[in-house]
């Protein structure tokens, strides 16, 4: 109230109120809808990796508990997956897609670990002597 009688000293209360009911107003229709979507589209995602980067899309836009509320009719959201989602977004970007790490296996000749069992087991009887 301070503020808005500095910025209009005649009128500060009328400035206040006026900036009080635009916050009360309804937010864009655009932006729901878009929201909307993509907790429709969370949804119908087929695994945990894609509902974590759709969610990392709109995670910071509402609050843990708004988002709960909100997300109920698309599906119950815990407070560990939004927390999830929204250190996605921050560390990889808003629905980016992690890469993969590519794993090389090596298989082994089960003799030749049977021979090094063997060399071990020798070697340390020596040492016992």
């Amino acid at each position: 109230m301070v503020v808005c009688d500095g910025i209009v000293p005649n009128d500060g209360k009328q400035l206040f109120e006026a900036m009080r009911s635009a916050n009360l107003e309804k937010p864009d229709p655009i932006a729901d809808d878009l929201v909307k979507t993509l907790m429709n589209a969370y949804k119908k995602a087929t695994n945990r990796s894609t509902k974590t980067q759709i969610l990392s899309l709109y995670a910071y836009k509402y609050s843990v508990s708004t988002l709960k509320k909100l997300h109920l009719p698309y599906g119950k959201l815990s407070t560990r997956q939004i927390h999830r989602a929204r250190c996605h977004a921050r560390s990889l970007g808003p629905g980016s897609v992690p890469q993969q790490k590519i794993h090389h296996r090596v298989r082994i000749d089960m003799s030749k670990v049977d021979h090094v069992h063997i060399f071990i087991k020798m070697y340390h009887s020596e040492l016992n002597c």
